[in-house]
């Protein structure tokens, strides 16, 4: 996992360095994005806010900011601002990813930015306005299958469930996050749903099934 992080961060450095070489502002934004996503699974959110404004540099003089370069230096500065406990900002770029995407018939930005709105709701304790965002990423998600929202979303509400002590909804939420998220490849997500199962299978009294769990989402850690 972290072999393939620092992989995709050579990457985004040579492409970065490539780019600049040729004058192409958009392959330039994508490869400043690719690190800024490595930093932010790596936990550097600052680092992450870096790549991010460079790549924003890069994009708004030349009037690329409205393509889907910009689209995704936005996911990830939704992200990060999450990451880092800004919620004002992560919620206000959230809504503009969902408001952009649904203007533009991109199902797939409509659902990050629903997600994300969301998780930002429920991190401020408003669980009934977490649930409707998080219900219209999974119905977005579903047909045709967009993997990651879709677990993600799944994930979200199962968490939900969990703090509304709903254990046997959040149980099979969480499960089949789990199983969306692991076919996907998103280590980071999965590993969030075997430590949410753990916890659940605790406090069903199912102790002997929390271990395995938490043992699965180290390994996802490393």
């Amino acid at each position: 996992w972290w072999a393939r992080l620092d992989e995709t961060r050579r990457h985004g450095r040579r492409a970065v360095e490539l780019s600049r070489q040729i004058g192409r502002p958009g392959w330039e934004a994508a490869g400043l994005t690719g690190l800024a996503a490595v930093a932010v699974l790596q936990g550097d959110h600052v680092q992450a806010q870096g790549w991010l404004s460079q790549a924003q540099a890069a994009l708004q003089p030349r009037a690329l900011e409205g393509t889907h370069y910009g689209m995704w230096v936005r996911h990830w500065l939704a992200v990060s601002a999450y990451g880092v406990g800004d919620l004002e900002t992560a919620a206000a770029t959230a809504e503009e990813i969902v408001q952009i995407g649904r203007g533009g018939g991109s199902r797939l930005d409509e659902a990050v930015g629903g997600w994300l709105l969301g998780m930002v709701a429920r991190s401020q304790k408003r669980h009934d306005e977490a649930r409707a965002p998080l219900e219209a990423s999974r119905a977005l998600s579903t047909d045709p299958r967009l993997p990651q929202t879709l677990g993600r979303s799944l994930l979200g509400l199962g968490e939900l469930a969990e703090e509304d002590e709903d254990r046997d909804e959040a149980w099979e939420l969480t499960h089949d996050g789990l199983e969306v998220l692991d076919d996907y490849g998103d280590r980071v997500g999965a590993a969030a749903a075997l430590e949410t199962i753990a916890g659940l299978a605790v406090a069903r009294g199912e102790n002997e099934r929390a271990l395995p769990g938490l043992a699965a989402s180290q390994r996802f850690h490393t």
